[in-house]
């Protein structure tokens, strides 16, 4: 006997999907907006200024999200 299959609305899915996004975007907003100043040290900051001067790397799957209008 096999399992039951599962439907899937996928039009409730995208509902997910965004409020998930919105609610990170939200969260993130919240947890930098004061902050004006990162201090770090030296290690890390040689850390960051190395991956920042890396060549970009392409990446179609996030582009194509973060080009989606998320209809807020």
């Amino acid at each position: 006997m096999s399992p039951p299959r599962e439907s899937h609305d996928f039009s409730r899915w995208e509902e997910v999907k965004e409020y998930v996004v919105r609610h990170i975007v939200d969260a993130a907003e919240a947890d930098l907006a004061d902050r004006r100043v990162f201090v770090v040290d030296d290690a890390v900051w040689v850390e960051l200024q190395t991956m920042l001067d890396r060549p970009v790397t392409q990446r179609p799957r996030l582009e194509k999200l973060l080009n989606t209008p998320l209809g807020l």
